[in-house]
């Protein structure tokens, strides 16, 4: 098959992803409710805990609207295939938790949906369509194309909720939240639960990560991420069915290349296809603990070579983690963290960009692991 290309016009979307291809949405807010009184609020009891989040509530740069009742539910159609972003999750009260949902592929979206599992009060819906036809600038995503034909790899839509000081921790121990999107189609996707331990203080902390110095020796190599059920698209006499996002790092020069790897299968076994999408250096910064999943990561930060629309180097800001899975010392998955923000590609750091400093990732997203091969 032909291998797909990335025109000039496509690769200024480039430097933004020169992470994780992960974009998302920079400080916004919800409103409504009180929760802020000294009276405690039970970890049993759902409706309350939404009453207590009610104005506690985040989605980024999108507004937050609050409904009577459940959301809607998938009926047994096909609807956008859901992912929760954070599978290890940990917390005290008073944090502010993420709670990002994945979307493979880049269907068109018009709500994202979020309550507590269990709470029938009402629900949080978030409109995440935009210019008329779903499309979001929240969106993370590679942008391909060969000719006349594009696709988007990975949707990631951001919630956040800062937790109530005064939760009853002798009622429960964890808050779990459903999270679902709908298509412009009107389909709904199945629900995502992820689950926040709640304790009166956080577990300590394992340091498990090499050493800066020791970082691009450990990174060294090539990083695939998760198989990705993109929505289909013709390739010449191809079909391309799924995709995954690729980092080339190098220890010499401490180099990088971002790739997309585009598959005919379905499970991303056959007819793969590799188009590098750009290239620079990065630097290893230091460490911190996450609230969000107790797990020790570190800084790093994406310098591309060059930002084709304005030949003015672009850095994106990221954090990463390297784990050893099997205990001899290898590190075989890289998680990276998730820019709160895209931009349009200007020549200056917007706010909440990935390009600036104070917005680096918290957190890294544990549902998009890469492998080392």
């Amino acid at each position: 098959m032909n291998n797909v290309t990335v025109p000039a016009s496509a690769r200024h979307l480039a430097p933004v992803l020169c992470a994780a291809t992960l974009l998302l949405g920079g400080c916004g807010g919800g409103g409504g409710g009180d929760g802020g009184n000294d009276n405690p609020v039970p970890l049993n009891d759902p409706n309350a805990l939404m009453q207590a989040l009610a104005d506690k509530v985040d989605a980024g740069a999108l507004m937050i609207e609050i409904e009577n009742g459940v959301p809607p539910a998938n009926a047994g159609e096909e609807g956008p295939k859901v992912t929760e972003g954070i599978s290890e999750s940990t917390a005290v009260p008073g944090d502010m938790v993420a709670v990002p949902v994945r979307i493979d592929g880049g269907p068109d979206l018009s709500n994202l949906y979020a309550k507590i599992t269990g709470a029938t009060n009402f629900y949080f819906n978030v409109p995440v369509g935009g210019d008329g036809g779903g499309k979001s600038g929240e969106k993370p995503w590679i942008s391909v194309r060969k000719q006349e034909f594009g696709f988007i790899a990975l949707t990631t839509l951001d919630f956040r909720a800062e937790l109530p000081e005064n939760l009853d921790l002798a009622t429960g121990n964890e808050i779990c939240f459903d999270l679902s999107v709908e298509g412009s189609d009107g389909s709904i996707s199945t629900v995502a639960n992820p689950c926040i331990s709640i304790g009166a203080q956080r577990p300590a902390v394992i340091d498990d990560q090499p050493p800066g110095a020791e970082m691009p020796e450990r990174l060294d190599g090539t990083w695939l991420s998760s198989c990705l059920d993109i929505v289909d698209f013709a390739a010449g006499e191809a079909t391309i069915r799924a995709a995954r996002l690729g980092l080339i790092f190098t220890a010499e020069g401490t180099t990088y290349t971002e790739a997309a790897y585009t598959y005919t299968a379905d499970d991303c076994s056959a007819g793969e296809a590799i188009t590098p999408q750009v290239s620079g250096t990065y630097v290893i910064g230091g460490e911190i603990d996450s609230n969000q999943n107790s797990l020790r990561t570190r800084a790093i930060d994406f310098e591309p070579t060059v930002d084709p629309q304005t030949n003015t180097p672009v850095p994106c800001f990221n954090r990463l983690r390297i784990a050893d899975e099997d205990g001899d010392d290898n590190y075989e998955l890289l998680f990276l963290g998730v820019p709160r923000t895209s931009y349009p590609g200007q020549a200056n750091a917007l706010p909440d960009d990935c390009r600036a400093e104070d917005t680096r990732p918290g957190y890294v997203l544990t549902s998009l692991p890469f492998s080392k091969q």
